[in-house]
C-alpha cells in the first residue's frame, strides 16, 4: 500500500504508472468531514495528447461515527505512456490548507489473469454476492429506497430496476459481464474438481478470460463514473449551486 500526502487543494503526479491499474483504497482528512471534499484525477495521454478528466466522491454514510476517513475502491486502468495527477478538491471549503492522506496500490493490469493461470479458482457465490452488494447498497442509499441497508441483494434490485434513470441499465450490464466472469471461473472450478489439480488454461481460454475481464472491468468504471456524476450534481443540488453537470469551480 501507498500512501500520498497532499497539502491544502495541491495537485500532485503519481509517477510510473502507464500500462498498470491503479486502486484508490482510502482517504482520511484529520479534523475534517470528508463529505466536504472529493478527488479529481486527470490522466493525459502522451500519445493522442487526450486528457480524460474524473471525479472520486468521498462519501460518508450517515451511520458512520468517524468522518475523517472514506473508504474509496476505485480502480480504473491507465493507457500507455500516460501521466496521472491527483487533486483534492472542495466546494465549500475552497481556502483548505490542511493535509490529506489517500491510500493507493498501482499493480500490472495483467496480474489478475496471469495469477489465474497457475492458481487454484477460490472466488466463491459469496464472493460474487458481496461484489453485487456493495454496488446496490450504495445505490439504494443514493435513491433513498425504504429498507435498502436491511433488503437483501435480490429485494433491492428489484426495487432499484423499478427507478426511471440511466444508471440502472449500467449497472443491470455490470452485473451481466461480472456473472459471465463469475461462470468462466465456476467452469474452471468443476473442471480442478474433477481432475484433482489445477487446470491449465488453453490459449483460446487465456484470450477469453482476458476479453471477461476487460468487460467486468469497463462496465464497473462505466456505472461507477456515472454514479460519480449523479452524486455530484446532487452535491451541487444540496448546496444551492443548481442542477449542472461536472464541478463548479
Amino acid at each position: 500500500m501507498i500512501k500520498l500526502k497532499l497539502t491544502g487543494l495541491e495537485e500532485l503526479e503519481i509517477k510510473n504508472i502507464s500500462c498498470k491499474t491503479i486502486s484508490f483504497k482510502k482517504i482520511e482528512i484529520p479534523n475534517e468531514n470528508c463529505s466536504d471534499f472529493h478527488i479529481q484525477y486527470k490522466i493525459f495521454n502522451q500519445n493522442d495528447k487526450s486528457t480524460s478528466v474524473g471525479t472520486i466522491i468521498c462519501s460518508v454514510s450517515p451511520y458512520q461515527r468517524d468522518v475523517t476517513q472514506v473508504v474509496l475502491n476505485k480502480s480504473f486502468l491507465l493507457p500507455d505512456n500516460c501521466t496521472l495527477n491527483v487533486k483534492l478538491e472542495s466546494l465549500i471549503r475552497q481556502n483548505f490548507k490542511g493535509v490529506s492522506f489517500i491510500d493507493y496500490e498501482i499493480f500490472d493490469y495483467d496480474d489478475e489473469t496471469q495469477h489465474t493461470f497457475t492458481s487454484k479458482v477460490t472466488i466463491s457465490e459469496s464472493d460474487r454476492q458481496s461484489a453485487f452488494r456493495i454496488a446496490l447498497m450504495n445505490l439504494g442509499r443514493f435513491f433513498e429506497i425504504k429498507n435498502w441497508e436491511f433488503d437483501d441483494n435480490q429485494t433491492l434490485y428489484d426495487k432499484i430496476k423499478t427507478i426511471n434513470n440511466p444508471i440502472v441499465r449500467l449497472l443491470k450490464n455490470y452485473f451481466e459481464a461480472y456473472n459471465k466472469w463469475f461462470k468462466f471461473y465456476e467452469k474452471i472450478k468443476d473442471l480442478e474438481a474433477l481432475q484433482g489439480k489445477t487446470y491449465n488454461l488453453s490459449e483460446i481460454e487465456k484470450a477469453e478470460l482476458s476479453e471477461l475481464i476487460k468487460a467486468r472491468q469497463n462496465t464497473l468504471d462505466t456505472l461507477q463514473r456515472n454514479f460519480d456524476e449523479l452524486q455530484l450534481k446532487k452535491f451541487n443540488n444540496s448546496h444551492g449551486l443548481g442542477n449542472v453537470d461536472g464541478i463548479i469551480l
